[in-house]
């Protein structure tokens, strides 16, 4: 078992660290900001709700079903 270091909890640092978990390795995810979703996160502004990056999952998709573990 190694010990995995993932920076960015960004879709795709998700993803490296469930498949990473999946095969027994003991992971840290570092984020440097208050939450995840790297691009594809939403603020809101001025009584607006501003969206960034991709926010659909397809429910055919493989990331859909890493969602769902």
């Amino acid at each position: 078992m190694a010990r995995v270091v993932v920076i960015g909890a960004g879709i795709a640092g998700l993803v490296a660290a469930i498949h990473a978990v999946s095969d027994g390795h003991h992971v840290v995810v570092l984020e440097r900001k208050s939450k995840i979703g790297g691009r594809g996160t939403s603020q809101n502004s001025k009584g607006f709700s501003l969206h960034f990056g991709p926010h659909l999952i397809d429910k055919s998709g493989p990331f859909y079903k890493l969602c769902k573990q």
